[in-house]
């Protein structure tokens, strides 16, 4: 049962998802982004280090993708990894590498909450 978990810990760290981007293919490890903004099937990835990846996409197909490393979705533009989540304030989230993320009024008790388990559960 431990073995399963530090496992499934080790996968969650070091999986990637590839995306197209310039007419390559790039692999992103998933520790390393930050957060995805959507706008008009647009997808900017924001990674901790300050890289940023534009692509043509959905948001919810992406999310779908991502939601069980440990995202969210704060608004319905925005994709946030709860790893590099600095503070909330009222409407915004501020993230470890110093961007800040809109927080939706609908989304925001459910957000904290998912956060909130998501530490504790770390």
């Amino acid at each position: 049962m431990a073995l399963n978990h530090v496992m499934n810990k080790y996968y969650q760290l070091h999986s990637s998802i590839p995306i197209k981007w310039q007419n390559d293919s790039v692999n992103i490890e998933i520790k390393d982004i930050c957060f995805v903004e959507g706008y008009n099937r647009h997808l900017t990835f924001h990674l901790l280090n300050g890289d940023i990846y534009e692509i043509v996409g959905k948001i919810t197909e992406y999310y779908n993708k991502l939601k069980n490393y440990g995202f969210v979705r704060s608004h319905q533009g925005y994709i946030v990894n709860m790893y590099h989540i600095k503070e909330f304030n009222e409407n915004e989230i501020k993230m470890k590498n110093g961007e800040t993320v809109l927080l939706s009024v609908r989304n925001r008790l459910k957000v904290k909450e998912t956060y909130y388990d998501f530490i504790t559960r770390r």
